[in-house]
């Protein structure tokens, strides 16, 4: 009989038992060094995060596997908005005896009711969602509270005038059951508003290439009008990412779902977008939608090429359009060379 007991009670040890902090690399045989973090307060929060779109479509073992290897590249943000219910099943399972080295992002006032995501500003209703999601996660707490469905500056008014729902996110804060509040913003006027409130510490938002471009991505020794490359810049995004910048409010920068960036005028490689997303002011991460191994293998690639590198600098694809643009309008110029 001890022979059948001590490798189950082994077995539950090491599944259950793991107390380890955040970012302790202790745990794992191998882990990749090559993962930067940058500061979200007074956490370390890894350059490249995952959503919970991944893990939609696996089973609990295919999800905790999963789970392992994200955890083992240095991955140490999840967001968990948008989630259904068999999503948040699978890494409730995933992080089962690790709760504590992810950071979570979750929803505040927004759930899934009858398949239908559904969204609410009723404290009351807000507070059973919050309590449900807590208790399937087996957690006391969000790192992050995310509200979500802020699509215009009306929208954020309403939630400003609504004194009742403020109070109840600040309560949050004082009870422990979020540390820090963030927004989920389509909207850059919105944002803007709300992170000049005070209550929001982190934003996340979707990188535009094609409005977020700042000349400071080129040397002064350009001599090409950098320009006639800004299709629709947008002065009110940068003041965002400055304002956030100054002020200490961590961006995550939300997943772009393709291979490649079809933006406006130039297309972008994956892991050229995800350089310029991660050199906007304030950014301090972005989410990967990785849903196998496969998948994150590549977004983790980022990490180990240089910012130089053709795959990876952005700027290159900006002048050989120059170049290419140059050429047309010169072709006698071409056929010299």
């Amino acid at each position: 009989m001890k022979k059948l007991l001590l490798p189950l009670l082994a077995f539950l040890l090491a599944f259950c038992g793991c107390k380890s902090p955040i970012n302790d690399k202790a745990g794992f045989d191998s882990i990749d060094e090559n993962m930067e973090f940058r500061k979200m307060g007074e956490l370390e929060v890894g350059i490249i995060g995952i959503s919970s779109s991944g893990f939609a479509k696996m089973d609990t073992t295919e999800a905790y596997g999963f789970m392992d290897s994200v955890l083992r590249k240095g991955i140490n943000y999840i967001d968990l908005c948008g989630a259904d219910t068999s999503t948040l099943n699978n890494v409730a399972f995933a992080l089962k005896g690790r709760r504590n080295q992810m950071l979570i992002q979750g929803p505040i006032g927004s759930c899934w009711k009858d398949s239908k995501h559904s969204r609410t500003r009723e404290t009351k209703d807000c507070q059973a969602d919050l309590e449900q999601l807590l208790a399937r996660l087996g957690t006391g707490y969000l790192n992050v509270g995310m509200l979500e469905g802020i699509d215009s500056k009306a929208d954020w008014q309403k939630i400003m005038k609504n004194s009742s729902y403020v109070k109840y996110l600040k309560q949050l804060k004082e009870e422990g059951k979020i540390k820090r509040l963030g927004l989920v913003c389509s909207d850059v006027d919105a944002a803007y508003e709300a992170v000049q409130s005070g209550l929001i510490e982190v934003l996340e938002i979707q990188v535009d290439f094609s409005k977020d471009l700042l000349m400071s991505d080129f040397g002064d020794d350009d001599s090409t009008n950098i320009e006639d490359f800004l299709v629709t810049p947008d002065t009110n995004r940068i003041k965002l990412y400055e304002y956030c910048k100054e002020h200490k409010i961590a961006i995550i920068a939300a997943p772009y779902e393709k291979e490649k960036a079809e933006i406006s005028f130039v297309t972008l490689l994956r892991m050229q977008y995800m350089l310029f997303a991660l050199t906007r002011p304030g950014v301090i991460s972005i989410l990967s939608d990785a849903s196998d191994m496969n998948s994150l293998f590549k977004d983790l690639h980022y990490l180990s090429i240089s910012d130089a590198n053709e795959e990876k600098d952005y700027t290159y694809q900006l002048w050989r359009l120059r170049a290419d643009e140059t050429t047309a309008d010169n072709p006698e110029k071409e056929a010299t060379k």
